[in-house]
């Protein structure tokens, strides 16, 4: 149901832009491997982020077709 209305409300898709993308890259942690093996991807758990901060939606509510299991 969250999902349906913010694709009718047009918050589908890449949530940054990679110009966007290349200015938060270094602060954002992530992307190496850690001891269970490796870690999200920063840019995907990043846009996850800001997709629940725009949606109002729950963490388990995420689509895991876009951001996978938790990011």
């Amino acid at each position: 149901m969250i999902q349906h209305w913010l694709l009718e409300a047009g918050v589908d898709g890449e949530i940054l832009r990679d110009d966007q993308w290349d200015r938060l890259r270094e602060f954002v942690p992530g992307g190496r491997k850690g001891k269970r093996g490796p870690r999200s991807d920063a840019r995907r758990f990043l846009d996850a982020i800001l997709w629940l901060a725009r949606s109002g939606a729950r963490w388990r509510d995420l689509p895991e077709d876009r951001f996978g299991r938790f990011c």
